[in-house]
């Protein structure tokens, strides 16, 4: 089981509002994320009568302010059609919403030209439509 199934079990089941998930790149690279490469840490098609909606967002470094390029991307897929939002630096307040049925990733992305240590993370809330 998934970061992503827990936090999605424990929302429907009304036991966390807006929870808040997080990802830091040493997980999966302890020489720091690679240039150019992102991960998908949280996703979800948004439940029958809910939307969902991201209400802040950020990155950060270890013990430094993040740099210009290291990104939260939330990615919505629609049918075919898939939207990207970006966001840079330490806290962002996208208020994005997302209806029923779409599926949506949040993703860390490291767009610097070496490999980077860093976290990112998302803040979102289940509301009904």
């Amino acid at each position: 089981m998934t970061t992503s199934d827990v936090v999605s079990m424990l929302v429907r089941a009304r036991v966390v509002e807006m929870p808040c998930v997080c990802y830091y790149s040493r997980i999966d690279y302890p020489e720091g994320m690679p240039s150019g490469r992102g991960v998908v840490f949280w996703s979800c098609t948004v439940p029958t009568g809910m939307k969902l909606v991201v209400k802040k967002c950020g990155v950060t470094r270890f013990g430094a302010d993040p740099l210009p390029n290291l990104k939260v991307v939330i990615e919505e897929q629609v049918d075919t059609v898939t939207r990207f939002h970006e966001y840079e630096g330490s806290y962002n307040e996208p208020n994005l919403e997302f209806s029923s049925g779409v599926f949506v990733m949040f993703v860390a992305m490291n767009e610097e030209k070496e490999s980077v240590d860093f976290g990112a993370w998302v803040m979102f809330d289940f509301v009904p439509e």
